[in-house]
């Protein structure tokens, strides 16, 4: 039986449908967790603090990720050593070296890429998954410069160059002042990192390059999506008859990006500016596996929407998104992350260190018991009450029998044992050990065998995610080299 190819109705019928499910599972199964691991970075109070008492939050998942960024960054830091490009066929070092360069240009020179390999693998150690887009776009007007005093060689320059359009021009008696839009032609390689709010994949998705759907969701400027697809300008209003009820500040309500941006007083408005140049909207960039043409053939697609507008629908080798976990869970996109096995030890951690610090207090200061009927002026209770630091406090009679101190239990050793306790099965968590870094001053005394192996201890969990990074990273510039040989 031949298959009938589709319309851009019964795609887009498809496309919500798949949207609303990837959404949903995200949402519901990580959205939640990955904002409370951004809490727990951050060391935001749990909700549960009692007035008068300790609200100390551990900082456990910070200390820990800041401990293993530095050993994963100095992988990735731009040397000879970073990138090797092979070429199974022929045996040219020569091209191989300059495609090398070429791409670290590209990566770190055209691109920041120092930042998006800290954020590439901060969030995959705090959120679970990081995410890379790599693409290739066209390039964007540049703003006008204006050129004073140019010679006639000078101004022809930007008269022959293609790339320069002369909005103004003035001649001053042999010498010209240009005012120049400059528009490059060439393709422009992009690699940005994705916030974990912005992607969405479909469940039971063993990886992105395995998944039948999974997109990403961009607040972009309508008047660059205008000029990008003039032919759909006029239906990219997200007020107007294309827009959905779905076409709404989503991404700023996501409990991720409220968690990331807590502190600051953020306008979820912002997206719906009065000003007509500065409007907004959701563009959707989706990936589905479909036969869209009827040829019986499975492809992948790749397509830009705007709510119930389909700005492009094209073939496409591949995704342009690389994702990477710390620690990998077989058969599976998503694994798991560092945050996944400290958060909870973190929690017990501020638990025990609050009542710690409480029985502190309470020893320093303990409670005062008063008799009132052996007070004759019940106006000294409140004097009482007051507390204040070598205070006097005049009585009548006997202070023995109206007042005695409560005394606290210490309580100390216990509590400390506790976190001494939960510090060893953080380092079995996490891999970061104290004493491989010269923080235990009970190492020293330790043999040099025994230091050494505990170093290998530490070193090979961290290693392990660094594999993990680089494999990604590695991902990142495989994409890269296609659209370089392709464009």
């Amino acid at each position: 039986m031949t298959a009938q190819p589709m319309d851009d109705r019964d795609l887009l019928s498809i496309l919500k449908q798949e949207e609303v499910d990837a959404s949903s599972y995200y949402s519901s199964e990580l959205a939640h967790k990955q904002a409370d691991a951004m809490d727990r970075y951050n060391a935001e109070l749990y909700g549960d603090e009692v007035e008068g008492r300790s609200k100390f939050v551990s900082q456990d998942l910070e200390n820990t990720v800041q401990t293993i960024m530095p050993h994963i960054m100095r992988l990735f830091m731009q040397d000879d050593e970073l990138l090797t490009v092979d070429d199974d066929v022929n045996d040219i070092t020569e091209i191989e070296q300059h495609v090398k360069s070429y791409l670290l240009h590209i990566f770190f020179k055209d691109n920041p890429g120092e930042t998006i390999c800290h954020d590439f693998v901060w969030d995959g150690l705090v959120q679970r998954i990081g995410i890379v887009r790599v693409a290739v776009e066209d390039p964007k007007p540049q703003p006008p410069k204006e050129y004073h005093g140019l010679t006639p060689d000078q101004a022809m320059r930007f008269v022959e160059d293609p790339e320069f359009e002369i909005i103004e021009q003035t001649n001053n008696e042999g010498s010209f002042d240009l005012k120049v839009k400059r528009t490059p032609k060439a393709k422009q390689f992009v690699i940005e990192a994705v916030a974990p709010e912005e992607f969405a994949i479909t469940t039971r998705s063993k990886s992105i390059d395995e998944a039948g759907y999974h997109r990403l969701k961009q607040e972009v400027y309508i008047a660059d999506l205008a000029r990008e697809f003039p032919d759909s300008a006029g239906e990219l209003d997200p007020t107007g008859a294309h827009a959905t009820d779905d076409q709404q500040d989503d991404l700023d309500s996501d409990p991720r990006k409220q968690a990331r941006f807590d502190s600051e007083n953020y306008d979820t408005n912002g997206g719906q500016s009065h000003e007509q140049q500065r409007r907004t909207v959701d563009l959707l960039t989706e990936w589905i596996r479909i036969d869209f043409d009827g040829d019986g053939v499975v492809e992948l697609r790749q397509v830009k929407r705007v709510g119930n507008t389909i700005l492009e629908n094209i073939i496409v080798e591949h995704s342009e998104l690389v994702e990477w976990s710390p620690s990998r869970i077989p058969h599976k996109a998503i694994g798991r992350s560092v945050a996944d096995q400290i958060c909870e030890l973190q929690k017990a951690a501020t638990v025990v260190t609050r009542t710690y610090f409480d029985g502190l207090g309470q020893s320093l200061m303990p409670r005062t018991v008063v008799n009132q009927q052996q007070l004759a002026d019940p106006s000294v209770l409140d004097q009482i009450i007051d507390r204040d630091i070598g205070d006097t406090i005049p009585i009548n009679g006997d202070a023995r029998s109206a007042i005695a101190e409560m005394p606290t239990p210490d309580v100390s050793q216990s509590a400390l044992a506790a976190l001494e306790h939960l510090d060893q099965q953080l380092e079995q968590a996490s891999g970061v050990m104290r004493a491989a870094q010269g923080q235990n001053a009970d190492a020293v005394t330790e043999t040099a065998d025994g230091i050494r192996r505990l170093q290998a201890a530490a070193n090979g969990r961290i290693e392990l995610i660094g594999r993990w990074a680089a494999k990604g990273v590695e991902r990142i510039f495989q994409r890269l080299l296609k659209l370089v040989m392709q464009y």
